[in-house]
């Protein structure tokens, strides 16, 4: 596994292409709106149930490694699961920004999916708050 140093170098080559995403979808002169057609009836339903699943996906995955035997094979090979859990849950808590992205290309209106990115950032705030220790310590060991 790669440091947290190098995965995050990441970021500058793919944020670039989240603001082209969304500046494709939204035309520079917000009169045009694509795609025009009103959405399907079940996307928003479909949106909701796999951020919910994702949501409680993530606490049983929480539980299964910190207390299993996922967990002693990490501790086994030096690995903290803490900050496993720490990177998965900011995963998790992203994926429905990404699904949102995804499907407000087939319709979903902008305001719900401005409702899902808001989500995200609480969930992520939330998320790295309860993981802060493990955070700080993954970080200062890769840094000496």
């Amino acid at each position: 596994m790669r440091p947290i140093r190098e995965q995050a170098a990441l970021a500058p080559v793919l944020l670039p292409a989240v603001f082209m995403l969304v500046f494709v979808r939204v035309s520079p002169d917000f009169d045009h709106v694509w795609p025009a057609a009103a959405p399907p009836w079940w996307l928003s339903m479909a949106l909701a149930g796999f951020t919910l699943f994702g949501v409680i996906y993530l606490f049983v995955l929480e539980r299964a490694i910190l207390r299993g035997r996922a967990g002693e094979k990490l501790r086994a090979q030096g690995e903290a699961p803490e900050v496993f859990m720490a990177l998965m849950g900011a995963v998790m808590f992203f994926s429905p920004v990404s699904m949102g992205i995804l499907a407000s290309y087939f319709g979903l209106p902008l305001l719900h999916f401005g409702i899902y990115a808001a989500g995200s950032v609480v969930g992520i705030a939330f998320w790295n708050w309860r993981y802060r220790k493990a955070i700080q310590r993954a970080l200062s060991s890769s840094s000496s």
